[in-house]
């Protein structure tokens, strides 16, 4: 093809319509020096990072999956998959052959093998029959993708048990420690469990939906999502001419440029470069905008300190937590929660990613966001002033929208569509409970010992194996496989640690709130005594106590006054002095004295005649004689031996 100047254009393959390729052909179909070619396995381009959004509300994906005639009309694309990379021509699978001045690799990674996009979208609804009717949902991969998938799914279905087991230490390992620690609190929050340091084996998967860990845990779930890294799309250039120019991951070399090493006139853009940087999206889109500038300088005679070079990204993520949340961490700053959110969970960048290629962003409101005045009134019966705010909102923006199109017949939208625009609030599931949190962490406490248990039987047998075994690398290998067990063990103890540390803290909250309970039972049993007692107190007057009390004391005089009355003495002479008194008992005295006649001073008037009491026999004097026919005993109680039989 040639320009109306008869200068030929320069064609431009690129290869794969990721972000990256699609961006990089939107861009050059702007300019009039480039006639290029996009060959992609699949009919559609589609906005990756929005994928899990798709699984669990499918309407989502028809905005997300775009068909690359859509946004690329009338460009050349060739729904195929390349096999092959000569110096001038590219083949594809079908047998075609396409000339090339410039070559653009942008294949990432290997996705989904759904070719059309109504084959996509079928896909997702699958998918989102799959989690609706699981009650448990096991999502393998601690990753963006299987934390952003835990995440969506814990928001929209938080009635869902979803487990994640990821192999390694902390979720999110390309972000810091403690941007992890938050995303593990949060998914924790959301009662998600999270297994560390562990993987599963998908071929022990039995019918009734048992899963088997690397460490011999066993999960029980309806049904599992892979989260793990999909492999580069590059196992296909291994036979053509870039095969030197892979490294050993499969990546492709690029120069500053966005060149491939080894060839001036070959790009390559998006994840399969080795770029030193995090593999993301909008990092994707900007190798796309190097390179188009850069084709640009080339085309136009600009040599190699014309062209623009590309400086890796900084290190930044933003990862979605669910509709409104996020987590997002740039260079040393770590923010989670709503405010992040704003950023990406709304519309995970959608809306921007449509306009860059030149698509309508709100296209859906001229059609389905229109309402009448008639809404205004209806919000104001509720008495809500979000729903009112709401309600003018949308009247406003389908006001800029298209104000000359506007008919009142067709402008009633009904509130199912104002409620999927908008959305809804969903009802809170209740918090857990201080207990029912403590138990559950009790029982990962006690899961975290028994492989710690485990752990140290494995290192004592490989103690014993090191003692048995000589110097040498047979006594190495042995010690490497100790030194791994090792370090997992100590992986497990501080987890462990955590683990009782919060269950400390929920103690001690638990213990508090026992004792805020226990006082507001004091306080209203005061209360009820203190209204109980103020009843009372009104039927009891201290008046009549205090005359109570007087005639009491009265009544009691005059029974003293009765009591001596009665207790009067009749004839008994009152002149008795002490002199008299003791003359009596001195005479009583000598009396007495007279009258004892016994040793030990007792009367005889009061000593016992025992002649007469007891009439006994008078002892016996000496030795006992036995009885005829008795037998004589000895000391022992048998029968005395006869002398006369022991002498004859």
């Amino acid at each position: 093809m040639t320009e109306s100047g008869g200068e030929k254009k320069k064609r431009v393959v690129v290869i794969g319509g990721g972000v990256a390729g699609s961006l990089l052909c939107k861009t050059l179909q702007k300019h009039r020096h480039f006639d290029f070619t996009l060959i992609d396995s699949k009919e559609y381009f589609e906005v990756t990072w929005a994928r899990l959004r798709s699984m669990v509300e499918p309407s989502f994906a028809k905005r997300s999956i775009i068909n690359h005639h859509e946004y690329l009309q009338g460009a050349s694309i060739i729904t195929s998959d390349a096999n092959g990379i000569e110096d001038e021509e590219v083949s594809t699978t079908e047998g075609r052959l396409i000339s090339y001045d410039y070559l653009v690799i942008a294949t990432g990674h290997i996705g989904s093998k759904c070719v059309t996009k109504s084959e996509k979208l079928r896909e997702y609804e699958a998918d989102n029959e799959k989690i609706k009717s699981a009650e448990s949902i096991l999502i393998i991969g601690g990753g963006p993708t299987g934390v952003e998938l835990a995440g969506e799914i814990a928001v929209d279905f938080p009635t869902k048990k979803v487990k994640l087991v990821h192999r390694g230490s902390r979720l999110l390992e390309f972000i810091d420690e403690k941007a992890s620690k938050k995303v593990l609190d949060w998914l924790t929050i959301k009662k998600v469990e999270v297994i560390l340091g562990q993987s599963v084996d998908l071929a022990s998967r039995s019918e009734d939906g048992t899963y088997q860990t690397s460490e011999g845990e066993t999960i029980m779930a309806d049904c599992h999502f892979q989260c793990t890294s999909d492999p580069i799309g590059s196992s296909w250039l291994k036979n053509t001419i870039l095969k030197d120019s892979l490294t050993d991951s499969g990546r492709l070399m690029v120069d500053p440029n966005m060149r491939v090493k080894g060839f001036e006139n070959i790009f390559a853009i998006g994840d399969i470069t080795d770029v030193a940087e995090l593999k993301q999206g909008y990092v994707a889109q900007r190798h796309a905008l190097v390179v188009a500038q850069n084709l640009e300088v080339v085309i136009k005679g600009g040599g190699v300190g014309s062209m623009v070079k590309y400086t890796p990204a900084s290190p930044m993520a933003v990862v979605s937590l669910g509709r409104r949340e996020a987590l997002v961490q740039a260079w040393c700053v770590t923010m989670i929660g709503k405010v992040p959110g704003m950023l990406k969970s709304k519309d995970l960048f959608v809306g921007k990613t449509r306009k860059q290629l030149g698509l309508q962003v709100a296209h859906f409101y001229k059609r389905e966001c229109w309402i009448s005045f008639k809404s205004f009134p209806i919000a104001l019966q509720t008495k809500n002033l979000g729903e009112i705010f709401r309600t003018f909102l949308i009247f406003s923006i389908s006001f800029r929208l298209d104000c000359s199109k506007r008919n009142p017949k067709k402008l009633e939208v009904s509130r199912n569509e104002m409620k999927r625009v908008f959305g809804v609030k969903k009802d809170k599931e209740p918090p857990p409970s201080l207990n029912e949190a403590s138990d559950r962490i009790n029982k990962r406490g006690e899961s975290v010992d028994e492989k710690i248990k485990r752990l140290d039987v494995e290192l004592t047998r490989y103690k014993d194996q090191i003692k048995r075994t000589r110097p040498g690398p047979a006594q190495e290998a042995v010690k490497a496989r100790a030194m791994r067990i090792l370090k997992q063990k100590r992986m497990y103890e501080g987890q462990r640690d955590m683990l009782y540390n919060q269950t400390f803290n929920l103690d001690q909250v638990a213990f508090a709130s026992e004792g805020i309970k226990d006082a507001q039972q004091t306080m209203s049993a005061l209360k009820s005594a203190n209204k109980e007692l103020k009843g009372m107190m009104k039927t009891v007057k201290i008046q009549d106590i205090d005359n109570l009390q007087d005639d009491m004391v009265d009544l009691m005089d005059v029974s003293n006054e009765i009591q001596e009355s009665l207790g009067r003495t009749y004839n008994v002479p009152d002149d008795i002095d002490e002199e008299d008194l003791m003359g009596e008992l001195d005479a009583l005295e000598a009396d007495m004295g007279m009258e004892t006649g016994g040793e030990e001073g007792v009367p005889s008037y009061l000593q016992p005649d025992f002649n007469e009491e007891l009439d006994l026999p008078s002892a016996p004097s000496g030795h006992a004689v036995p009885a005829r026919g008795v037998k004589a005993e000895d000391e022992f109680g048998l029968p005395q031996v006869p002398r006369a039989s022991l002498r004859g």
